[in-house]
């Protein structure tokens, strides 16, 4: 499954369309918890990060909670 396109705006608005970590503009909405792992497409697992953050910290668990608060 994959995110609305209302969460996705929603989420990049709130962001200021930036990445989280990098805050580069250029970013993506991307699943927190992995669909894979039974992630939600809820706005509460939805971070916005770009491309190099995603490949980076994306697919480490440890580093959820970190993205989690910096996207809040």
């Amino acid at each position: 499954m994959s995110f609305s396109e209302k969460i996705k705006l929603e989420v990049k608005q709130k962001a200021a369309f930036m990445c989280c970590r990098c805050r580069n503009i250029g970013i993506e909405v991307h699943h927190i918890i992995p669909s894979i792992e039974r992630g939600s497409d809820e706005i509460n697992n939805a971070a916005p990060l770009g491309a190099k953050c995603q490949a980076d910290f994306g697919n480490n668990p440890k580093k959820r909670t970190e993205i989690t608060q910096m996207r809040d």
